[in-house]
């Protein structure tokens, strides 16, 4: 799972094993070790009370909680990701959960082998 945080915006993106696990009913959870030793922790969890996309930052962990109704069929069907609006104080937080596509170019050192092909792979582009 990635993760990428711009401004009030959150988006993870996940490999095909890590919506499987979602979509079994399993949480995906990551972590990043700094060198002085802290952590932050990331997860992306299944909700069966939840009716809307849910995030919330406490001790070192970023939880975002997505209902099951939303995952259901997601590893195999057509949609990108799941999406949610929240309204805090001062400004809207977004967050996307989205499938991981295999990049158009290469990069030497990453590890692609899970990723989902990219929708783009084998359409003409047109300008």
């Amino acid at each position: 799972m990635k993760i990428r945080i711009l401004g009030n915006k959150l988006r993870l993106r996940l490999v095909q094993q890590e919506i499987r696990d979602l979509t079994e009913g399993r949480p995906v959870v990551e972590s990043v070790d700094f060198p002085v030793g802290d952590q932050l922790q990331y997860a992306v969890e299944p909700a069966a009370d939840l009716s809307e996309v849910t995030a919330a930052f406490e001790g070192g962990k970023i939880s975002v909680k997505v209902p099951v109704a939303l995952l259901e069929g997601w590893e195999m069907d057509d949609r990108v990701g799941i999406y949610h609006e929240a309204d805090t104080d001062e400004r809207t937080f977004s967050i996307a959960v989205e499938k991981d596509f295999k990049c158009l170019h290469k990069r030497p050192g990453e590890d692609e082998s899970d990723n989902y092909p990219h929708p783009m792979v084998g359409r003409e582009v047109r300008e």
